[in-house]
């Protein structure tokens, strides 16, 4: 198979999964009888990982925020903006993982994305290190959001990998 074609191929499967593991989640918990309902779509937005990789910066999400609405898909439900690995810095003694120098001020990035009616979210890894090779949650789980003070973060990805 042409490399192009067996790339995008993977690119939709690993789409389809997306949408049905998103869907999944959107399921309310009940204990009562009634049949759980469905999400009327997946969770859709951008994440910086599928364009940058590890050279993202808070410029870069600050204009896919701006893309997303002056584009419309805002309006047509593309309401997340995620930024993926590489946005970690160092902890400090306390063990607080802080932003490095692509992202000078996460919590004004975090408003800059909500003031456009846009949701923002971040990824981590629940073992030591991400994908990338930068610090990761393991130990750290409340510190993540809450240590930095980074109210403005709704949403943290934190992916289980299992072999």
């Amino acid at each position: 198979m042409h490399r192009l074609a067996k790339a995008a191929g993977m690119k939709a499967v690993t789409l389809m999964l997306a949408m049905g593991v998103a869907a999944v989640a959107q399921m309310p918990v009940s204990h009562s009888t009634v049949a759980p309902t469905l999400a009327q779509t997946p969770p859709m937005g951008w994440n910086s990982w599928n364009h940058f990789k590890g050279k993202v910066t808070q410029q870069d999400v600050m204009d896919a925020a701006d893309a997303l609405v002056k584009s419309g898909m805002r309006d047509a439900g593309y309401v997340y903006v995620n930024i993926d690995d590489t946005w970690e810095g160092e902890r400090d003694a306390q063990g607080v993982l802080h932003t490095n120098s692509k992202f000078p001020d996460m919590k004004a990035l975090g408003e800059y994305v909500h003031a456009r009616g846009l949701k923002f979210g971040i990824y981590s890894s629940p073992g030591p290190l991400t994908c990338a090779k930068y610090a990761a949650s393991l130990g750290h789980e409340q510190q993540c959001v809450v240590g930095r003070g980074l109210s403005e973060v709704r949403s943290v990805l934190v992916p289980r990998e299992y072999d």
